[in-house]
Order: C-alpha cells, then sequence, then structure tokens
C-alpha cells in the first residue's frame, strides 16, 4: 500500500479532488480480500466483492466484530444464485457467510448493495464485476451524463453480448435514482 497506491498514482496521475476517493475491488478470493481491506487498511473507502470467498471460516464474525480501519463510503456484494449449490461442505457456506458480511456493513452504517446474479461462480465475472465497480464509482448523476445501465450495455455489445439481454441489475437502477455512493 506505501509502495503500489503512490507508484500508480505517479504513473496514472494523482486525483485533483481534496477528498481521494480509492475503490478496491476483486473477485472470488480477491473479493474476500476486498472485504478484508476494509478492516485492515485506511488506502480505500470503497470496495467491491463479487463472488467473494465469503464462505471463509469464522470471516463473517471477523466483520462483525472488528472496526472499520477508516469511514466506509460504500460496499458492494454480489454472489451467484447458484453459488451454495456445490458438493463441497465449505463453499456451500457462501450464501449464509455473505448475508451476515453485509449485515454487518449495514450494521456499520456503511451504505451497502448486495445483487443477487443469476447462474454460478463463473457465470460472466467480468460482467458482475464491472456492475460491482461501476456501483461504488458511481456518483447520484455521473459528469458524463451515461448511467451504470448504459456502461452495462456497452459493456454486452463490446464483449460480443446482446446489450438487450444486459438489463438494469439493481445496482445501475440504485446508481441512477442516487441511491449508489
Amino acid at each position: 500500500e506505501e509502495e503500489i497506491i503512490p507508484q500508480v498514482e505517479q504513473e496514472c496521475g494523482k486525483p485533483n479532488s481534496p477528498r481521494i476517493c480509492r475503490t478496491v475491488a476483486g473477485y472470488s478470493l480477491a473479493g474476500l480480500f476486498a472485504t478484508w481491506t476494509a478492516l485492515n487498511s485506511s488506502a480505500f473507502s470503497r470496495i467491491a466483492s463479487a463472488s467473494g470467498s465469503l464462505w471463509y471460516p469464522d470471516f463473517a464474525h471477523f466483520v462483525a466484530e472488528r472496526p472499520l480501519k477508516r469511514p466506509i463510503d460504500c460496499a458492494y456484494f454480489s454472489l451467484g444464485s447458484k453459488e451454495a449449490k456445490t458438493p463441497s461442505r465449505l463453499l456451500r457456506n457462501v450464501a449464509t457467510g455473505t448475508d451476515e458480511v453485509v449485515a454487518a456493513f449495514r450494521s456499520k452504517g456503511v451504505p451497502t448493495q448486495f445483487e443477487s446474479n443469476p447462474g454460478n461462480h463463473f457465470k460472466e465475472p467480468a460482467l458482475r464485476m464491472a456492475r460491482g465497480i461501476t456501483w461504488t464509482i458511481a456518483s447520484k448523476r455521473p459528469i458524463d451524463g451515461s448511467t451504470p445501465h448504459s456502461f452495462s450495455k456497452s459493456f454486452a455489445r463490446e464483449n460480443g453480448r446482446d446489450p438487450k439481454k444486459a438489463g438494469r441489475s439493481p445496482a445501475a437502477r440504485d446508481a441512477e435514482s442516487g441511491e449508489g455512493c
């Protein structure tokens, strides 16, 4: 954190804002890490965890008991509707773990979005991650007039999917209505 963030900001430019909002996002085990980061680092104020490995033993309890390292602007979590339907006893707890982590963030006063996506862990990870990141960085109205919905449509189009089927996720509707971070 002390080496990488300054290097990235030097190469990509540091935002011209007195209030820097950094988002940490991850899918699967990286989603667990993004969630863990909110409790252990003051570098990020927004998190997105898509299909996070929130089944990890005692992690939900850890989140509930540990204070945030800094105020968190918002948190986004998503999970595939079929992820808990697995032969692995350990991984079957992912839905319960995710529900408990979402509840813990909400109890800490963090505006938190949960989205259930159709399919299993491996269904459209790039689109699901894009939805989470979009929700966390979307202001009440993006400066360029675009919405997370139009982002999803263009993402679908660019990746060979039918944009009409991209649909409006609950996160997109929240961001359009000003409910996002």
